[in-house]
């Protein structure tokens, strides 16, 4: 199964579009497919497949370099013939509210990470830096909400200054799909390691 955007893990790709660079997630499309508009407006005649129309383009969008081929020729299987083009568009407006996010997480403690944000290393959309961001928004949040939160458990509750309430982590040498790399492994390793902790 190819997932997308949207469907990834749902804590790994929150994002605050009031606060997250939304616009540089695009930016960094065109950078890796400049030829996307042409292609889309004047090859494809506006077909939703076209910024991922051959195995090249869904290869240097959602893998990393060095990912074989085959491997996501194989994940290609599982594209739809028309992706919809309304959840791209609909990244640019605000579609998460982080502070209802961080209030329908229970047992926060002091000491763990509640909440995870991976990126993969080679991902040219959503870069570690990006996801970075990500993380800094959340942390923000929790920082606001800190008396709050600390108000719903015990004294020990989730500080403000607790470095490890929102956690990150990259994957090596993976790309967007990191479920798919070729070093999947290490990523459940990091998400079940997370899991294991809360």
């Amino acid at each position: 199964m190819l997932w997308g955007v949207s469907t990834s893990l749902i804590w790994l790709r929150m994002i605050d579009t009031d606060s997250f660079p939304r616009y540089g997630v695009y930016w960094n499309w065109f950078k890796m497919d400049p030829w996307f508009a042409p292609r889309y407006y004047i090859r494809d005649l506006w077909h939703s497949r076209s910024p991922l129309s051959s195995t090249t383009l869904v290869h240097n969008a959602f893998f990393a370099p060095n990912c074989p081929r085959s491997i996501v020729k194989s994940l290609e299987i599982g594209l739809a013939e028309y992706e919809s083009m309304i959840w791209p568009l609909g990244m640019m407006f605000p579609f998460v509210n982080t502070t209802g996010v961080i209030r329908n997480i229970v047992e926060w403690k002091r000491g763990r990470k509640n909440l995870l944000v991976v990126a993969g290393e080679k991902d040219v959309l959503m870069t570690p830096k990006i996801m970075w961001d990500v993380r800094t928004v959340y942390k923000g949040v929790v920082e606001r909400l800190s008396p709050w939160l600390s108000e719903k458990g015990d004294s020990k509750v989730a500080e403000a200054n607790d470095e490890e309430n929102v956690g990150f982590e990259v994957v090596s040498d993976s790309g967007h799909h990191f479920q798919n790399d070729i070093h999947w492994e290490e990523a459940a390793e990091k998400i079940e390691k997370f899991l294991g902790q809360l």
